[in-house]
């Protein structure tokens, strides 16, 4: 599990630092996320890296909160077709995904 505390990245949302783990940072798509502000936990369920990825932070200009809607940029999810020794990746191999521009 990823623990990540929110106070060392003050411009960036779960979305944007989820997305810059898998793709900069390695982590795989499939590992958990607990996002923290110093010692309290910020939300009661810890998801997975992939399912923050694909949000983004909506501000409203009409008074409402701030809302979760669907990532729209080019970040994606994909299997490589081969393993780190060149040779091929089969069903049973279970790949590390990786991120396309």
């Amino acid at each position: 599990m990823v623990i990540l505390d929110l106070n060392n990245f003050p411009n960036q949302t779960c979305g944007d630092l989820c997305r810059w783990l898998i793709a900069v940072k390695g982590h795989h798509p499939d590992e958990r996320i607990k996002f923290m502000r110093g010692d309290m936990q910020i939300f009661t369920r810890n998801f997975k890296l992939s399912s923050w990825a694909k949000t983004a932070v909506q501000e409203s200009t009409k008074g409402e909160k701030m809302k979760f809607v669907p990532y729209r940029g080019d970040f994606k999810l994909k299997s490589p077709t081969e393993l780190a020794s060149g040779i091929a990746v089969t069903s049973n191999d279970k790949p590390t995904h990786q991120t396309t521009h």
